[in-house]
């Protein structure tokens, strides 16, 4: 994928990710939002890979799974 796509994927997923976040931070008891927040962030962070935006990759990845497996974030 071209580099522009790329960054208008990116934009767009952004995005999602703003309102999944807004949605989540509503109900934190609402698996379904939590779920998509959780992808949302893997989304971005497959942009941001993709862009060679490593260590931005890694960190979205890390909230995708902060969120995916809460019991991660203890190791």
């Amino acid at each position: 994928m071209p580099q522009g796509k790329l960054q208008d994927t990116l934009d767009a997923y952004q995005q999602s990710l703003a309102i999944a976040k807004s949605l989540a931070e509503q109900d934190k008891s609402n698996s379904g939002w939590q779920r998509d927040l959780a992808v949302s962030y893997s989304k971005v962070g497959n942009v941001l890979e993709a862009q060679g935006k490593l260590q931005e990759a890694l960190d979205a990845y890390q909230e995708d799974l902060a969120i995916s497996n809460p019991n991660f974030s203890s190791f």
